[in-house]
């Protein structure tokens, strides 16, 4: 029910035209409509905080933080119940199609699940926000590929691509560590926790603005960010990843240039294949409880995040740089499957503090 919890202006356009695309019928969807703006109109929406979490209500005159109001008539809450299960499952069926997971699965999933913690199972917003967390993928590639030409012959082209989703993609997604002995100097490359502080300006824009629609898409842009520093190739090992081995055929007299990369794409497999199989990392994610911290900046809670992850870098490089034709070996040893509890369980800690931090 929480799903058609919304304010004036755009979030009720929203839920609007979540009902033009969940409901086939032409008289349900207006019947679905005349009855949220008429309800909207009767019980205006508060936002409340109750033992540390977010609470979006209908407020009434008898208001009850346990329930939706005690005004509404059963009617009231049937219908209101009817209408939040059909967008939330026209939205839960949205862009999730076949059995086929993504690493873009594990962006929904962590922002989904982290923010309906926080803001106490409003899923609306949180499906909004998890939806939206999947779209920095492509950047910046997005904004290369325009530029370059059609004309250009295959493969060439696909390779010029695939350098603009591959290094700059780094740098926008990462936060790599680079450690020098001379007191312990540190060179940082890489704007991830940059992206975090930017998208949540953003959010906070969108809610000055009343704008929730918009508020909880940025977030979900931030929460991506989040993510991406907690997996320990986007913090450290970028030297070894950018490496390229070069190996000479006699046979047929030629140069075969290999990089590093496929490690990168190698431990992403191994995190999708156990996330709901396997050693089922999801469910540390999503057993992991929301306990109020030392809420800081969201930007400094990305650094401290990358600072966590980073120092497995090395040893989730070479564990399976070593073993790339033996891939038994990495999937069932025991030190990467601990380092990656870790690291699901740290960003889902701090994405979580971000989502509190930025939701106040």
């Amino acid at each position: 029910m929480p799903l058609v919890i919304a304010d004036k202006g755009h979030r009720q356009k929203a839920v609007l035209s979540y009902i033009n695309d969940a409901y086939s019928s032409k008289n349900e969807r207006k019947a679905a409509k005349n009855f949220m703006k008429s309800i909207w109109k009767k019980y205006p929406v508060e936002w409340k905080e109750i033992d540390n979490v977010i609470h979006i209500r209908f407020k009434t005159s008898a208001y009850n933080y346990h329930s939706y109001g005690v005004d509404l008539t059963s009617d009231e809450l049937n219908k209101l119940a009817e209408i939040s299960t059909k967008i939330n499952v026209y939205m839960n069926n949205l862009d999730r199609k076949g059995d086929q997971r993504c690493l873009s699965d594990q962006h929904y999933d962590i922002t989904y699940d982290s923010l309906l913690k926080v803001l106490n199972g409003e899923t609306m917003y949180a499906n909004m926000a998890a939806l939206s967390s999947r779209e920095p993928d492509n950047w910046p590639a997005d904004d290369f590929k325009p530029l370059i030409p059609s004309w250009i012959p295959e493969p060439i082209r696909s390779k010029i691509i695939n350098y603009f989703e591959c290094y700059p993609h780094a740098y926008d997604h990462g936060y790599f560590h680079f450690f020098y002995n001379i007191d312990d100097i540190k060179f940082i490359l890489g704007i991830a926790p940059t992206h975090v502080k930017e998208e949540c300006a953003k959010a906070h824009t969108a809610h000055d603005n009343h704008d929730l629609v918009t508020m909880f898409k940025r977030l979900g842009y931030a929460s991506h960010f989040m993510e991406d520093v907690g997996i320990p190739l986007h913090t450290g090992a970028l030297l070894n990843q950018a490496m390229y081995s070069v190996d000479f055929n006699i046979s047929t007299f030629s140069l075969n240039v290999n990089s590093n990369e496929w490690v990168h794409h190698a431990y992403e497999d191994y995190i999708n294949d156990n996330w709901d199989n396997g050693y089922k990392f999801h469910d540390i994610e999503k057993n992991n409880v929301y306990s109020p911290g030392k809420e800081r900046d969201s930007e400094q809670m990305a650094v401290e995040l990358a600072d966590y992850s980073s120092q497995y870098s090395s040893m989730v490089f070479f564990t399976i740089y070593y073993n790339k034709d033996n891939k038994d070996y990495y999937m069932n040893d025991t030190v990467l499957k601990t380092i990656t509890e870790n690291v699901v369980r740290e960003t889902s800690t701090k994405e979580m503090r971000m989502l509190r931090h930025e939701t106040l």
